[in-house]
């Protein structure tokens, strides 16, 4: 079975946004990478992954044909004829052979798994897919589809979501904030199609959103026009002038920061105040980094709403050595802002991945990488 981005199996698909050649400025102003990983992967990191101009492809929407089954499990493949749509298995096509090395074989186990189909009628557009359970991934590569339909085609659409997404819970959660940030882009309950892990769909008019985004080396390129509309249709939301310095609170149970007390102290004497992104809803989220000058996080899904930050963000990353996701770079890139990236030694006890594993920073090493972004303590305090 092959398996084919959407371009190659969508029918009538009309283009939204051109193939255009994206510049940016060079981000990295300091790295300590060098002290703990190979000539190799510095390179790659330092020269590659800094990339200053890149062509991004068009962005389009268009129909799958008529029939298109949506296979169940969690990441609702899509099978057209004897092809599988690639974004919905991994978008990065170099990753597709570690994650899935036969998919022909995995989606007849998934029908043979899954016996139940269900036929859904209305013109919707796909948003359930591979990902859709984390923010970073919902944000740039998910989310982004929905805005750029509604903004196309206002009102036209229903939208295919997992069904789990409105598990919302008694407390505040993750599935909160989804839902809050489809209803920021005006898309209501009503027009939202949920669908379980538990069927196959078959469609009579299932369309979808392709070339929002596109994978560097390592890390998500959002088409520039979609970033700009992502911003643009939310202009009016407030930003929180009170926290320039913006640290994010992480609750994963992979790369955990073994001496966080200590940084965290460090990054409190600079003027740092603390959010967690799991207790805020989708738009106290966009205030505090509306409102920030200075981003500091350990490498996960909460750096994703550095889209919303202003131009000249500084951010300031973090994470183990040899970790190769620097995800969110060209996030800031496009913000035209400033990247220092901090790493430290793992502590892997050969269980799980090396990548993944908890580690250790010098918390020396968090002021010296301050220094060479845009705001300092000084200035965050006379809100420069």
């Amino acid at each position: 079975m092959l398996v084919r981005p959407i371009r190659k199996v969508i029918e009538d698909a009309v283009t939204i946004f051109a193939s255009q050649l994206a510049e940016w400025p060079r981000v990295v102003a300091y790295s300590n990478y060098a002290a703990f990983c190979d000539h190799a992967t510095t390179a790659s990191f330092t020269k590659a992954d800094d990339l200053t101009r890149l062509r991004v492809p068009e962005v389009f929407i268009g129909r799958y044909p008529p029939g298109a089954p949506v296979l169940g499990a969690d990441s609702f493949w899509v099978q057209v004829g004897q092809s599988l749509v690639l974004e919905q298995i991994f978008i990065s096509s170099r990753l597709l052979r570690s994650f899935a090395p036969d998919p022909g074989a995995q989606a007849a186990a998934l029908r043979a798994a899954v016996p139940d189909t269900a036929d859904i009628e209305e013109e919707c557009v796909l948003l359930a897919r591979y990902g859709w359970g984390t923010w970073g991934h919902w944000l740039n590569e998910i989310l982004c589809k929905a805005v750029v339909a509604e903004a196309a085609f206002p009102g036209r659409f229903r939208y295919v979501l997992p069904a789990a997404i409105a598990r919302e819970g008694t407390e505040r959660n993750f599935a909160g904030a989804l839902i809050e940030s489809l209803r920021a882009y005006g898309i209501a309950e009503r027009r939202e199609i949920r669908i379980e892990p538990s069927k196959n769909y078959r469609f009579r008019s299932l369309f979808d959103v392709g070339g929002c985004t596109m994978w560097a080396r390592s890390g998500v390129i959002l088409h520039p026009a979609v970033s700009h509309l992502m911003r643009e249709r939310l202009s009016d939301a407030p930003a929180r002038a009170d926290s320039p310095l913006l640290a994010i609170e992480r609750h994963g149970t992979t790369r955990t920061l073994v001496n966080a007390q200590e940084v965290n102290r460090e990054l409190s004497a600079n003027g740092f105040v603390f959010i967690d992104p799991l207790a805020l809803g989708f738009r106290e989220q966009m205030a505090y980094f509306r409102g920030a000058k200075t981003v500091f996080s350990v490498y996960g899904s909460g750096l994703a709403n550095v889209l919303y930050s202003p131009p000249g963000i500084g951010a300031l990353t973090c994470g183990p050595a040899y970790w190769g996701d620097t995800y969110f770079m060209y996030t800031v890139k496009e913000r035209r802002g400033a990247y220092a990236d901090v790493r430290g030694p793992p502590f892997w006890n050969g269980v799980g991945h090396l990548f993944h594993a908890p580690f250790w920073i010098d918390p020396a090493e968090v002021n010296r990488a301050l220094a060479h972004l845009p705001v300092s303590k000084a200035q965050a305090s006379v809100g420069e």
